[in-house]
């Protein structure tokens, strides 16, 4: 090759000769990249920024699922030294958290090693899912992972998916699905799956991990028969997709109110005339639900002519908000049943490749502190919290939870608000109640229980197909506890790793983040942190980073027979049994005394996560506790 004219070609194309990043030659097309380096730091690693895994899901193709992308066509090298846009997303608290949006969004990043991997092998690929309540966050900020590849020696994949209105907005119906942000995510796993051994990675052995409504994305790609054969191991931190905030049931009320709001349909329209209801019920059963798509198709027609950015501020008066929708609405939707009932059925898990993947589930130790934290923003330092904030919340909970027995029940609705509110918060100082008290119900109903539940529900399910089938290939499970109490925080009103706040352990460029305050411990908490979720994404044994600090001592894997886990912090060590009481008393103790309540035999009873009565629509919370799920 003529390497001059070789050279033109690149600077046409807009290429930076001044990068050493090899020109890749993958099966989507060339790529050429760019130099990176670790911040605060020397390690480099390279970057193939903004590469466009799909179409632009604009026009007819907004609300609808994602279109490959070609690719940049023959003969074309793609320059990925910028990143791409961030999804469309409204401010949050008055903070714009990204800058460029438009709907020409979905892209992934790709950062590797600069030099071929030590044992000739393949790089071990990790594909990060932000957080940010599904309606926030981006592959533009607080992702950038230059210690993950550089320590972990690893690949590592972030990438962007729709959001908010534009990402989960659903009709129920053959209209609008929804779900498409789960979509985009699944081809953009699919793209990775496909290309990275280009980039020098193993498609054989993809970890993706997430953190927050992440980490509920990572959950439903785990449970999801689409994601079959994409990927081998799954890190959650801080989520779960059987967190009540992680599933929505009752999208068209906002689908309704937006589409009044945009002038796409008049005040009552969506209730349908007398003649229609007659005619549904005397002539053809079927006439109504057509009647009620039909609506919907013309709804969406008129918001897909809606500019964005006349749609973005309807995403923060919702109430319902636009979240994941739940996956039985319909049949060929991403997951076929609740999560809750596909994590123990062993057939499912098994068939469809669940149950050999090896799964790390996190979660801080005090990740209500965000919560307190928007108390503190909107009622100053000296906010107070009473007795009937803590039983609104409580019994909004409960209502939401145990919708048909509470509501059945209301005597027993307030006899188990009032055990609830007890173990909460006694003993009190001076009269009052710990704040505390209410970081640790939030932290519990949001994360704790969500997760402890899905735990026991895989460990379960687990022991059965070993049983009914000896030798069965089966991954392993970890849980950890981040357990520390940064120095940063001596002046705080409370103090632990709140949520969140174990992203900048893991990440460079972290919004908010008390980097600039981190002591020599903090370093090596970020090291050793950085060396465990990498191990695991290399082995799906993260034993190997963290035994000797634990002087020998084996991590045992999480079972049913075994409930051990890592509490991970300066001096690290193995427990057991993470916050049994509080655990036990969402998942034992509530539905065994509703079970009492309704003449029921308490040994029966079903943890709230798994019964099938358990409507798990969107809860409305007290204005006072929640802001649009920003910490998810």
């Amino acid at each position: 090759m003529d390497c001059p004219v070789f050279s033109a070609i690149l600077l046409c194309l807009g290429v930076s000769l001044a990068s050493s990043a090899p020109v890749i030659d993958a099966p989507w097309g060339r790529v050429s990249g760019k130099d990176l380096t670790v911040a605060g730091g020397t390690a480099s690693f390279y970057g193939y920024l903004g590469i466009p895994y799909a179409l632009p899901p604009v026009g007819e193709r907004r609300f609808a699922r994602p279109q490959p992308h070609p690719g940049p066509g023959e003969g074309q090298v793609f320059n990925a030294s910028s990143l791409g846009n961030a999804c469309p997303q409204p401010s949050a608290f008055g903070l714009a958290l990204e800058t460029n949006l438009n709907e020409d969004c979905l892209t992934l990043n790709i950062y590797t090693p600069t030099t071929p991997s030590t044992s000739g092998d393949p790089y071990p690929v990790m594909v990060w899912i932000h957080g940010g309540a599904y309606y926030l966050g981006s592959a533009v900020v607080n992702t950038t992972p230059g210690r993950l590849v550089t320590q972990g020696d690893v690949i590592v994949v972030v990438i962007q998916y729709r959001l908010g209105i534009l990402g989960f907005l659903s009709t129920a119906d053959d209209a609008s699905p929804g779900n498409y942000g789960l979509l985009d995510q699944n081809m953009a796993i699919r793209w990775v799956k496909d290309n990275i051994r280009a980039f020098g990675g193993d498609p054989d052995s993809i970890t993706i991990f997430g953190e927050s409504a992440g980490a509920g994305s990572v959950g439903l790609q785990m449970l999801s028969p689409y994601s079959k054969g994409l990927f081998s191991r799954a890190i959650l931190q801080s989520g779960s997709p059987l967190a009540s905030w992680s599933l929505n049931k009752s999208p068209r009320e906002a689908v309704y109110k937006l589409a009044n709001g945009t002038g796409c349909m008049d005040p009552g329209d969506a209730e349908p005339p007398r003649w229609v209801r007659w005619y549904s019920r005397y002539v053809d059963p079927l006439f109504l639900e057509h009647w009620t798509e039909k609506l919907h198709m013309r709804i969406v027609e008129c918001l897909r002519g809606i500019t964005v950015d006349k749609l973005l501020p309807f995403s923060t008066f919702v109430e319902d908000g636009f979240d994941v929708l739940a996956p039985e609405s319909l049949p060929w939707d991403f997951v076929p049943r609740e999560p809750a009932q596909l994590v123990l059925d062993p057939d499912y898990l098994v068939t469809n490749g669940i149950a050999s993947r090896d799964v790390m589930h996190g979660v801080n130790n005090n990740e209500g502190i965000s919560l307190i934290d928007l108390l503190t923003m909107a009622g100053g330092p000296d906010v107070d919290v009473d007795d009937d904030d803590i039983i609104d919340m409580l019994h909004t909970e409960l209502r939401y939870q145990f919708e048909g027995d509470v509501s059945s029940n209301e005597n027993a609705a307030s006899a188990l608000t009032d055990v609830l509110s007890f173990f909460y918060t006694q003993p009190r100082e001076n009269g009052k109640i710990n704040l505390q008290s209410v970081a640790d119900i939030f932290s519990d109903i949001s994360f704790v229980v969500p997760m402890a539940s899905m735990l026991r529900s895989l460990s379960n399910s687990t022991a059965t197909i070993q049983t009914l089938v000896p030798g069965s290939d089966v991954g392993s499970t970890y849980l950890y506890l981040f357990d520390h109490y940064p120095s940063s925080q001596e002046t705080k009103l409370l103090r632990g790793m709140s949520h969140g706040s174990d992203l900048q352990y893991e990440f460079d460029d972290v919004t908010f983040s008390s980097v600039d305050t981190f002591t020599s411990v903090d370093v090596q908490l970020r090291d050793s942190f950085v060396a465990m979720v990498t191990e695991f994404a290399k082995t799906g044994n993260p034993n190997n980073a963290v035994g000797r600090q634990l002087n020998g001592t084996m991590w045992p894997e999480f079972s049913a027979a075994d409930d051990s886990y890592l509490a991970f912090g300066p001096q690290p060590r193995v427990e057991k049994d993470l916050y049994a009481k509080r655990v036990a008393l969402w998942l034992d103790l509530v539905p065994s005394l509703l079970n009492y309540t309704r003449g029921h035999d308490p040994t029966t009873s079903t943890p709230w996560w798994f019964q099938d009565g358990g409507r798990m629509r969107r809860r409305r919370p007290p204005r006072r506790y929640v802001n649009r799920h920003f910490w998810f």
